[in-house]
């Protein structure tokens, strides 16, 4: 299933994880809008108040791009993709992979929009916006999905099969989850697929990471099949 989020209210919020310098995060999302403040959150791992990484809409209205944002203590990285999506609605699967050990490294973002699997990098589907310096601090903190800790960046649509490996996962490897559902791919760590009778975010990779759901509802089914579910 995937839980509904109405551009003002709603969080998933789960426990306190320190995540490694390579991340990789995989979700299907069917955007309304591009949620409150034109800056809906997917996901987000942060202390109160600050951030380590977020995957989110931009900010800049009707300009439809997700945004990837690495928190460095100098100036943050961010980049965004170059063309945003068109149309807005309707499901999308999502990869984006990152290594956060040198500030010259670049993220790779997947999309799946039917049955078309696109890379996106630097220079190719990715602007970099900002050049990230300075560290990196990795320390224990939650991550969200749907919003951010203060409740500002509330989602508008759809999230499901949300997972976080802490490690570069490969095109391939990209390429099975995105088809075939995150436990196609041994070795999540964190995997919500909103799945069940309820509003849950119970998960699924074996790591006992359950999420806290607060003002989201249980929706409809991501076009993935989720082997082993």
């Amino acid at each position: 299933m995937s839980l509904s989020f109405n551009g003002t209210t709603g969080v998933v919020t789960g426990p306190t994880f320190t995540i490694p310098r390579q991340v990789t995060v995989t979700a299907w999302i069917s955007p309304n809008t591009m949620g409150e403040g034109n800056g809906g959150v997917i996901w987000r791992h942060s202390p109160n108040g600050g951030v380590r990484y977020q995957l989110f809409f931009n900010g800049t209205a009707a300009s439809n791009k997700l945004e990837w944002l690495a928190n460095f203590s100098t100036t943050a990285g961010i980049w965004e993709m170059t063309s945003g999506f068109s149309p807005l609605s309707g499901w999308k699967g999502l990869a984006l992979t990152y290594d956060s050990s040198s500030t010259a490294n670049n993220p790779t973002l997947y999309t799946l929009i039917g049955s078309t699997l696109s890379t996106l990098t630097v220079g190719s589907g990715l602007t970099k916006v900002q050049t990230p310096a300075g560290s990196l601090t990795l320390d224990s903190q939650p991550s969200f999905v749907g919003n951010n800790e203060t409740g500002f960046n509330t989602w508008d649509g759809l999230i499901g099969q949300v997972a976080v490996w802490t490690s570069l996962l490969s095109s391939d490897q990209i390429a099975s989850i995105l088809f075939r559902g995150p436990l196609s791919v041994p070795g999540a760590f964190l995997y919500w697929p909103m799945w069940g009778s309820d509003a849950s975010a119970r998960d699924y990779s074996g790591n006992g990471q359950n999420g806290t759901v607060t003002g989201a509802v249980l929706a409809t089914l991501p076009p993935v099949v989720a082997i082993g579910l």
